[in-house]
């Protein structure tokens, strides 16, 4: 089965075989609140902002060739269609139990 990509300057390649490569780096800053609700147990609500960067490539393509794949995608992208480098911010709001 042939499989396809779009690189950064947006043309669609085609492959036999590629390694995909995907790197990730982050950080947060949290903060939070333990309210305790007796000895034993508890919340810890939490929240805080950070940011992401995501930097997705593809290399070692065999029999690579222009074209586009076609996949049944019902309107939906996933991380291995398009080369990409990404910053964005990265917000975490929570609650965990405790005992």
């Amino acid at each position: 089965m042939n499989d396809g990509y779009q690189r950064r300057d947006g043309v669609d390649f085609l492959y036999d075989k590629a390694d995909f490569n995907r790197q990730k780096y982050g950080m947060h800053l949290k903060f939070g609140l333990f309210l305790s609700l007796g000895r034993h147990f508890g919340f810890n609500f939490y929240g805080g902002l950070g940011f992401r960067f995501k930097q997705v490539t593809f290399g070692n393509l065999v029999n690579a060739r222009e074209g586009i794949a076609e996949r049944p995608r019902h309107g939906f992208t996933t991380i291995y269609e398009k080369e990409e480098s990404d910053f964005r911010p990265n917000p975490t709001l929570g609650v965990k139990f405790f005992l």
